[in-house]
């Protein structure tokens, strides 16, 4: 068993400073690179995990079978119902020009939580190892250095899903620099916080995490 708190502490910082980075670059080099080329790299990363962000959302437990089940049932009513509370925020903040760029960071944030609301399942997994391991070492525990790189590139590239709505909607020059540091921090803590949430409650129980 690994140390609960020094434990959870090394993985939020780590998750967090990974995600700061990917979005910090993507919002760095808006100011040379068109966002629709941003916009085109972000869908990239968007397919290329998309068995991983979206498996739980997507699958809706029929790769189980063709049984009608209580699961079932739940898991195709928290689609409609997660589909229903983003995208029925409010229309306004998706348009262009002024208005969308004084809502580009609550675009962002929704993008971010959307994405990051998988990696709860992933904390709780994390969670969940941690405190079954023999292993005194969170590397060793993991895999190695190898996986812990792994982690590192994952929590970096997806939050860029979110810089990018970002980018398309602020614009590169709209807002100061401590400004875009600051919206940049607070997109990775809206991303890192539900896996961190997720690492603490799986740490203590272990149960399903498909639902969320």
């Amino acid at each position: 068993m690994l140390p609960f708190g020094i434990t959870v502490f090394e993985f939020a910082i780590v998750t967090f400073i990974s995600a700061f980075v990917g979005i910090a670059i993507l919002v760095g080099v808006s100011r040379f690179v068109k966002a629709r080329y941003l916009a085109a790299f972000a869908l990239g990363v968007y397919l290329w995990f998309f068995t991983d962000t979206l498996g739980g959302a997507n699958y809706l437990n029929v790769n189980g079978g063709p049984v009608f089940s209580f699961e079932l049932v739940s898991l195709v009513a928290l689609f409609v119902l997660g589909l229903l509370a983003f995208f029925g925020a409010d229309g306004r903040i998706f348009l262009a020009g002024d208005e969308g760029s004084k809502r580009g960071l609550a675009v962002a944030a929704l993008a971010a939580l959307a994405v990051g609301l998988h990696g709860f399942g992933e904390g709780v997994d994390f969670g969940v190892a941690a405190a079954l391991t023999p292993s005194t070492s969170l590397l060793g525990a993991f895999g190695g250095l190898g996986e812990g790189a792994a982690w590192v590139l994952h929590k970096m590239l997806e939050p860029t899903i979110a810089a990018s709505c970002y980018v398309a909607l602020v614009g590169p020059g709209a807002r100061s620099r401590t400004d875009r540091l600051t919206d940049a921090l607070a997109l990775a803590a809206v991303f890192v916080l539900p896996a961190v949430v997720g690492s603490v409650t799986g740490y203590f129980a272990a149960f399903a995490t498909m639902y969320f």
